[in-house]
């Protein structure tokens, strides 16, 4: 019924259109236009030197943004990192447990939810940020990651087919970008980027130049153009 009234479709992303292409007929026009991210993510003009390692996660509080794998994860970097600070901007259905996971194993120090925000307070968690925790398990196009390699972050955490687009020939993948989901494992892949700080510096170089192929303004051609 779907693809009788259709001409045809964008994907976002190659994951996307593997999930939702057998709701498409082959005779259908398709055509995979990624997202873009905004002029108003940028890197800090100026970052103070601090002593704590901060972590961002940004998202919304379910299961397949992986939260419940980060927060694990925290348990153990915290044992050896007292320094380790994390970041959790977003809301959403974890959220009770979350924050419920953090009371029971003393996180409370190291663990902040600062809720669902946006715009301008959502960059600045950003650009404060030492590393974008990428805890997601199945995405079709993770924005948020686009949005902390454009504020110059490296993306530590899981590899999903969802964040393949964005970081295609990201250097030392196999170092910070993992297939195991498992809070343990991720908690060292963590632990390699916060402990070397050329690597951290290297990875969001990188990010911050590829983030630069993900314009609006070319989303906003290639779907002129599609029309």
């Amino acid at each position: 019924y779907f693809a009788e009234h259709v001409a045809g479709v964008i994907f976002v992303s190659e994951g996307a259109r593997k999930s939702w292409s057998p709701l498409v007929k082959r005779s259908i026009t398709q055509r995979i236009i990624y997202n873009g991210v905004g002029q108003e993510y940028k890197p800090a003009a100026e970052k103070k030197p601090h002593k704590t390692i901060n972590l961002v996660y940004i998202g919304r509080l379910v299961k397949r943004k992986g939260i419940h794998y980060l927060l694990e994860a925290m348990t153990y970097l915290v044992q050896k990192y007292p320094n380790v600070r994390l970041s959790v901007v977003g809301d959403g259905p974890e959220m009770e447990k979350s924050v419920a996971y953090v009371k029971e194993h003393k996180l409370g120090r190291y663990v902040s939810f600062k809720g669902e925000v946006r715009g301008e307070q959502k960059i600045k968690y950003l650009q404060e940020a030492d590393i974008f925790c990428a805890s997601y398990t199945h995405e079709a196009f993770a924005l948020t990651i686009l949005e902390g390699m454009a504020c110059g972050l490296p993306i530590v955490g899981f590899w999903d087919k969802g964040i393949d687009h964005a970081l295609t020939g990201y250097p030392q993948k196999n170092k910070v970008l993992i297939n195991d989901r498992d809070g343990k494992k991720l908690a060292e892949v963590l632990e390699i980027a916060m402990k070397d700080e050329s690597l951290r510096k290297m990875l969001a170089d990188w990010c911050l130049n590829q983030s630069h192929k993900f314009t609006w303004q070319k989303v906003v051609d290639q779907t002129e153009d599609f029309y």
